[in-house]
């Protein structure tokens, strides 16, 4: 997972692995330009997320508008709004 929630990768690391990932769709990021073919919240304004922080126009995943931008890794993408729930699901499998 990226250190932050609201940076890119939008994926999660599971023994070693990003849960989820094809491999036929590897993950891309980059911190100083867009992909081809993939929205920002720069150029589709109607993408984001109400109020989002400075510097979020980038991609847009899951419905939300990123720092950074990435491509790829469609069938490993998280949901934001479940992030902290499987979290606490993690949690308690270690306890």
């Amino acid at each position: 997972m990226a250190a932050k929630g609201d940076r890119a990768p939008c994926a999660i690391m599971e023994t070693h692995r990003i849960g989820g990932l094809e491999t036929n769709d590897p993950i891309r990021v980059s911190f100083k330009s867009n992909f081809p073919g993939e929205p920002t919240g720069k150029d589709n304004p109607e993408l984001r997320t109400p109020h989002p922080g400075p510097g979020h126009d980038q991609s847009v995943l899951t419905g939300i508008t990123r720092i950074d931008s990435m491509t790829g890794g469609k069938a490993a993408l998280r949901k934001d709004e479940n992030l902290g729930d499987t979290l606490h699901r993690w949690k308690l499998k270690e306890l």
